[in-house]
């Protein structure tokens, strides 16, 4: 939804999204762009998203008791959000025609 789009253009999309997981992207975002100013002193203004995207990581195992003195395994799965900043110019999208047959 906001791979390719300047930081500016990405927050303001995902503040109005009503998606569930918008609010920790946003969260990540704005830390990644935060990150880039303060370590890499780039201006806010020309970055924009190059890459995100979200992994697979660790799924913790907890047991719950069953009936008759039996266990049921618990998953709690967890993962990672990467975001992935360029500075510059953001790539104009190509535009594709639909072909209907």
């Amino acid at each position: 939804m906001v791979r390719g789009l300047p930081v500016d253009r990405a927050v303001d999309v995902l503040k109005f999204s009503k998606k569930r997981v918008s609010d920790e992207v946003l969260k990540t975002l704005l830390s990644a762009v935060a990150n880039a100013e303060h370590n890499k002193n780039l201006s806010a203004d020309t970055l924009f998203i190059k890459e995100i995207w979200c992994g697979k990581a660790l799924t913790m195992k907890r047991i719950m008791a069953g009936p008759r003195g039996s266990a049921r395994p618990i998953l709690k799965p967890f993962s990672n959000l990467t975001i992935v900043l360029e500075s510059g110019a953001a790539p104009e999208k190509k535009k594709t025609k639909k072909v209907t047959k």
